[in-house]
């Protein structure tokens, strides 16, 4: 399983399943909505010149410098569109606005920390007032361990785990191929059985990228192993909710769209999106159910705020 904590499915309020129960058939509303092009507006390079141009970046950049005693800052701000089930046949719909901090010391034998708390009240559709109403708030999570394993049996050396494209440890990282073609292959195999495995490769190539742990060289064989991905177009310049705009590459099925967005001036990831690009369960196309956006800094010690952004991350 990843090592990477994720929050557990918030308990809802106790009115909420009395009151709150969602026919997924009206309009619930939209986490963000795309904005369409500016008339006129100048032709993108297509998707491979971006990637490559990205990768270019990416290798010649370097990993940030540490002072002693200061940290590596690493923050994905999440916002999810769910619909939870609430017995009976019934459905919720649910918002969650999440943000998780992690702090990785220079030297990553020693101890990291991990925070994962609510951005924003969670949010549940009222099916009276026809609009989304703030449910209770989760409690703030606090993991640490060294390496970055939060969750090590007393068994396991936290530093020495295989690790996945969720938690990419040197272990991990020092197996992925070097060939692009073999690289996209790997991330194929990865994908979860059921779904549409060239949107789950880009999807997981994303998650990878979102915990900013992997050296800039192979930073760059992703980018260039996703640039054979079939399909894949550039969908616009835009921003990824709470993130700074960058280069959008999208891959639709079945009334779906992944995108994940760099800046491919620098090489930088910015984030990630899965929307709607049919209507479903009452939510217009256009409808992004799941984004994610990345915010890098150093900080002056574990859980401190950063006090220093990157110069790729400041808008």
């Amino acid at each position: 399983m990843p090592a990477v904590p994720t929050p557990a499915r918030r308990r809802l309020s106790g009115t909420a399943g009395a009151t709150l129960v969602v026919a997924l058939l009206v309009p619930l509303g939209v986490l963000a909505r795309r904005e369409p092009p500016a008339p006129g507006a100048a032709a993108q390079p297509g998707p491979v010149a971006v990637l490559h141009a990205a990768a270019e970046a990416a290798e010649r950049s370097a990993p940030p410098v540490l002072r002693p005693g200061e940290t590596r800052y690493v923050a994905v701000h999440r916002s999810t569109l769910e619909s939870v089930p609430a017995g009976r046949g019934r459905t919720l719909a649910v918002r969650n606005d999440t943000l998780t901090e992690e702090w990785i010391p220079a030297d990553r034998h020693d101890e990291w920390l991990q925070r994962v708390r609510d951005a924003a009240p969670p949010q549940i559709w009222d099916d009276r007032s026809r609009t989304f109403v703030d449910d209770d708030p989760a409690p703030v999570t606090e993991w640490r361990g060294r390496c970055g394993s939060y969750f090590a049996r007393r068994t396991q050396d936290p530093c020495r785990r295989p690790g996945l494209w969720q938690d990419p440890t040197p272990q991990f990282i020092a197996t992925l191929p070097a060939d692009p073609a073999e690289l996209l292959a790997r991330l194929r195999a990865s994908a979860p059985d059921g779904g549409f495995r060239d949107q789950e490769a880009l999807l997981g190539a994303a998650q990878a990228l979102e915990r900013d742990l992997l050296p800039p060289p192979v930073r760059a064989r992703i980018y260039r192993a996703l640039a054979l991905l079939p399909g894949l177009t550039v969908t616009g310049r835009r921003a990824v909710p709470h993130g700074r705009p960058g280069t959008a590459l999208g891959l639709d099925h079945a009334g779906t769209r992944a995108e994940l967005v760099i800046d491919p001036a620098n090489g930088v990831y910015l984030g990630r999106t899965r929307s709607l690009t049919a209507p479903h369960d009452g939510l217009s196309a256009g409808t992004v159910t799941d984004a994610a956006a990345l915010t890098t800094g150093i900080a002056p010690g574990l859980g401190e705020p950063p006090r220093q952004l990157r110069r790729s991350d400041r808008s």
